[in-house]
Formats: C-alpha cells, sequence, structure tokens
C-alpha cells in the first residue's frame, strides 16, 4: 500500500511507515484476542448483571425490537416519530392532549406486557403484544373520554 507522497525509501522513527502499520494493526489483534479472553473468562467466574431498568427499556434487544416494530406501525399515519425513549419519559409535551393520552396509555400497556413476559420467563413476541393492546384497547374505548381521543387519533 502506497501512500501519497510518501515514498517507498522514506524512514521514520521505528522503520518505514509500512512497518509502523504492520506493527499497529499486530497490537490491536492483539489487544481484541486480549479483551475476547478477559470476556470469556469473566463471563465464566462472574455471575451476570441483574437487569436494570435502562437495559430492558433501552438495550434489551427482544424488547427493543417488538416496541420498534409496533410503535413504529403505530406512527404510520401520525406526524411523529417513535423514539426509544419515549418509553421511559412518555410522549413528548409538545403534542395536543389527545396524542398524549393514547401515546402513553399504548406504552404504559406495552411496558405493562413486557413485564408480564419477565415475569413468566417468555420471550415477547409481535402478534401477542398486538392482541394484547387491542383487546386493552377495546376496553379503554368504552370510556368516553379515552374514546374521543383515539377517534381524534385515528383521524
Amino acid at each position: 500500500m502506497d501512500l501519497p507522497g510518501v515514498h517507498r525509501w522514506q524512514k521514520y522513527e521505528g522503520g518505514d511507515l509500512r512497518t509502523q502499520i504492520v506493527r499497529a494493526e499486530v497490537q490491536v489483534r492483539v489487544y481484541n484476542e486480549i479483551s475476547d479472553i478477559k470476556r470469556r473468562f469473566y463471563t465464566l467466574i462472574l455471575p451476570a448483571p441483574k437487569e436494570s431498568i435502562l437495559h430492558f427499556f433501552m438495550y434489551c434487544y427482544p424488547n427493543i425490537s417488538i416496541l420498534n416494530s409496533y410503535f413504529t406501525d403505530f406512527f404510520l399515519n401520525s406526524e411523529l416519530n417513535w423514539d426509544p425513549s419515549f418509553t421511559l419519559i412518555g410522549a413528548p409535551p409538545d403534542i395536543p392532549f389527545y396524542a398524549a393520552l393514547i401515546i402513553n396509555t399504548e406504552i404504559i400497556m406495552a411496558n405493562w406486557f413486557l413485564f408480564q413476559c419477565r415475569s413468566q420467563k417468555k420471550t415477547p413476541i409481535l402478534t401477542n403484544l398486538s392482541w394484547n393492546l387491542n383487546s386493552f384497547r377495546s376496553i379503554f374505548k368504552t370510556f368516553p373520554k379515552y374514546n374521543n381521543a383515539w377517534f381524534k387519533w385515528v383521524k
């Protein structure tokens, strides 16, 4: 590999440029292998860390993927875009009341579903989440305030 403006015969401190690049690549490779060995060793001797709320809602892949899939479809006809931080902080404060009511209710129901799956030690599935939220939504629609907000959201 020749670099522009650098001739093969040019020498640098510690050897020519190509040698320095090869040394750096070897050092990185060795560091990565040592890190991998340490990681494997410590996972064998240390207990798994307890799951935090931040991990449960923001970094747990099954939860993130199911929430992203569901809420991306849910926000499809809205001018809002789904942000994973909504699961912790709720709907943005600058939206109308009816939209905040619907979004926060959906988030609470989805979080409840995830906690139920966790307590039963089951992997959350998108079809089960959708079915669960639809059944709860039908109950909430019996309340006039939620029903009016839902029809405004659907429009």
